[in-house]
């Protein structure tokens, strides 16, 4: 054999001792996983490529290592678990169906939830992941009852008068009339900050209250999951997660909370 042949078949069985070395494309899609379920940001990050594209549920798709890393660290703050299983390899193309639980869907029910990813790994790096809902978890997402920030704006009744305002500020008064007067012994009632993330408020009071009735302190924090009461969209429903505050934890509890008319 020629020096030529020695040289090209010697480059040959190089390229293919390198491609054999590498970690299959599998490999890959799995060691995603359990990076997530083991909640290790950077070991999960490293295993993008510096251009990867994540197109999941969120209405526009994840692009590069630092929008990666928050949609990774907004799933392990959730407690998201996930069980992948390889469904199909075609070249550098696997089908995994996944079933996963996360705190925020736990509160309704739903779990678990089922779907699958289409995952493209190049040179062991994920380039590209499009993920789908199941058809039965789609279903128990739209029969689900959800409330959007912008539907908790305005100002709402159940025995007492609660103005949600769009700066995350609240007031919170026995009169309509007293929602827009300072915190005082003319106009009793508090004043709370709120938010409302993943289908959970949280409300503080700022300052302590006045007034019977008004005994929650600024260190009491309740904490709530909201839905629509039944069928009826017209009404909120107030699911006690966590609060010390007996007197603001009845008022969520025990009656649907009513958007005010200008009559009330």
């Amino acid at each position: 054999m020629n020096s030529r042949y020695k040289y090209l078949l010697f480059s040959f069985l190089f390229v293919l001792l390198l491609t054999g070395c590498g970690p299959k494309p599998e490999e890959v899609a799995l060691q995603l996983a359990e990076a997530v379920n083991e909640g290790d940001v950077d070991q999960a990050l490293a295993l993008f490529a510096g251009d990867a594209v994540v197109t999941s549920v969120s209405p526009e798709p994840f692009r590069g290592k630092e929008q990666i890393q928050g949609w990774l660290e907004g799933m392990i703050a959730d407690d998201f678990e996930l069980e992948a299983e390889i469904a199909e390899v075609s070249g550098n193309k696997v089908v995994e169906q996944d079933t996963m639980t996360m705190d925020s869907m736990s509160f309704f029910g739903i779990e678990p939830l089922t779907g699958t990813s289409e995952i493209v790994v190049e040179d062991g790096k994920i380039h590209a992941i499009n993920f789908s809902w199941s058809e039965e978890t789609l279903a128990d997402l739209q029969a689900a009852p959800f409330v959007a920030r912008e539907d908790l704006i305005g100002t709402w009744y159940v025995g007492s008068f609660m103005e949600l305002r769009e700066n995350g500020t609240c007031r919170v008064a026995d009169k309509q009339a007293d929602l827009k007067e300072p915190v005082g012994k003319a106009h009793p009632g508090s004043h709370e900050e709120w938010t409302y993330d993943g289908m959970v408020m949280t409300m503080q009071v700022t300052e302590p209250g006045v007034g019977e009735g008004y005994s929650c302190t600024p260190d009491e924090v309740g904490v709530y999951l909201v839905r629509w009461g039944g069928d009826d969209r017209d009404k909120l429903k107030f699911e006690v997660i966590d609060d010390p505050c007996g007197a603001r934890m009845g008022g969520m509890m025990w009656g649907l909370w009513k958007p005010v008319t200008p009559e009330m």
